[in-house]
């Protein structure tokens, strides 16, 4: 039974991070979509709507310094 369970933790471990990892890359995509609509499409933008785009941008950049583990790193060649 130990067995299985280092098995399904290391399963969760990896589907979290790659879960982790495709959230930020599609939030990234929206917002910058949502900065050009802001910008470019809506005629009529209130502060709200920056304000807004301001919170939860300032969100995601909390969210990336406390999971630093999205980041990929260099595996060091050893000889």
């Amino acid at each position: 039974m130990g067995e299985f369970n280092e098995i399904r933790q290391k399963i969760e471990k990896v589907l979290n991070l790659n879960l982790k990892r495709v959230y930020v890359v599609t939030f990234n995509f929206y917002s910058f979509y949502w900065i050009y609509k802001l910008i470019f499409i809506q005629e009529v933008v209130t502060w709200e709507d920056w304000f807004l785009w301001f919170f939860t941008t300032t969100g995601m950049n909390f969210f990336v310094k406390d999971n630093q583990d999205i980041y990929f790193k260099k595996k060091k060649k050893s000889n």
